[in-house]
């Protein structure tokens, strides 16, 4: 029998691989059954977590930022620039003072290599044009100088050395902190501004601190801490009344203000924390797999952490907090997993454990309000 010859191969006009319309609507399609696929994962042999977002520049300036009202007074002491109607040259001229106020001694060489050692009372002027023109701003050093460490030096209980205020907010809870900034009322009781952060300290025994506190309209329960910088105190705020505050006094008041007292010989700030009822964030700590003592496992460098896709973002700073387990950890590094459309997958932590001595370790510590 004889064989024949085939048909001829057409031509081919599109790759192999034209299915990207479909395979797009199919990963499209599996990326909800995947995002379930982890948070199922995760709940099971994972922990449940507190998650503390750092806040980047947002808020007011911490009071432990010493240079921030040198600076303040600075800018409030130069004028404006005023053009010279008489002027022809568009550029206004920037001449020194004749009287050579620097000098010819290492003070003037110094000055000339950016090098800044103004001393106490040493004033430069500039003037715009020649003697007779308006001065147009004076620049003069405070008595006690710049802080040379500049803010975010001191070891700060309130913002954390952030320099801002609040540094942190935690994820399904509002936390308020309570500082010098937002006192509603004051009897008895002297503010000392040469402290870092600034501290209330009472004149007397009757005397107290008045502050006004948002409630949310509904919670589960409320954490609160009087603080003195990075001491939490044994001591608990009073409501309006007199007596010590209570979950009940604040649920009077859900959806509105509620004022509560603190009467203490010192303290810096209050933290307040109202758990929304948000369900917890589960999460794998890899670096349990390694050891069976917490002690050793402080001593590890890098743990890994995986988090589901509800999570919205992760920065590095950010802290995790166990604390059932009394584990507290730091975010070194993030790896996010998403889509092309920003779709959410899940996220991959790098972090470590904060050290005994870290203030970031009493972050989320407070007494539970019945």
């Amino acid at each position: 029998m004889a064989i024949k010859r085939g048909l001829r191969n057409n031509a081919r006009k599109h790759a192999r691989n034209f299915t990207h319309e479909q395979a797009q609507k199919r990963l499209t399609e599996t990326v909800a059954a995947f995002n379930n696929q982890v948070s199922n994962s995760l709940k099971v042999d994972a922990v449940k977590i507190d998650l503390y977002r750092i806040e980047r520049m947002v808020g007011h300036i911490c009071t432990c930022y010493k240079s921030n009202t040198t600076v303040r007074d600075m800018d409030d002491e130069i004028g404006p620039v005023v053009p010279n109607k008489s002027r022809t040259n568009e550029s206004p001229d920037v001449v020194f003072q004749s009287d050579d106020i620097f000098g010819n001694t290492q003070f003037s060489e110094m000055i000339m290599n950016d090098v800044d050692v103004t001393p106490a009372g040493k004033t430069i002027s500039i003037s715009g044009g020649g003697h007779d023109d308006a001065v147009i701003g004076v620049l003069e050093q405070e008595d006690e100088g710049f802080d040379t460490a500049d803010g975010g030096s001191v070891n700060c209980g309130i913002c954390y050395r952030t320099t801002r205020v609040p540094a942190f907010r935690c994820f399904g809870k509002q936390r308020t902190l309570l500082t010098t900034h937002v006192v509603e009322d004051i009897q008895g009781v002297t503010i000392n501004s040469t402290e870092a952060p600034h501290t209330f300290e009472a004149a007397h025994r009757d005397g107290y601190v008045a502050f006004l506190v948002n409630v949310p309209r509904y919670f589960d329960y409320v954490k609160v801490s009087v603080r003195n910088n990075l001491t939490v105190l044994k001591v608990l705020p009073l409501d309006q009344r007199g007596n010590k505050l209570s979950a009940k006094y604040l649920r009077e008041h859900a959806g509105k203000q509620a004022k509560i007292l603190v009467k203490t010989d010192v303290f810096t700030h209050v933290v307040m924390e109202f758990d929304l009822g948000v369900e917890k964030i589960h999460a794998n700590i890899g670096g349990e797999n390694t050891t069976l003592d917490y002690d050793r496992l402080v001593t590890l460098s890098d743990i890994p952490v995986v988090l589901g896709p509800e999570v919205s973002n992760v920065d590095n700073g950010d802290v995790i907090c166990i604390p059932e387990r009394g584990l507290y950890m730091k975010v070194r590094d993030r790896e996010r997993k998403i889509t092309s459309d920003q779709r959410r997958l899940e996220w991959v932590l790098s972090t470590r454990v904060l050290q005994p001595t870290e203030p970031l370790k009493d972050i989320s510590k407070g007494y539970k309000l019945v």
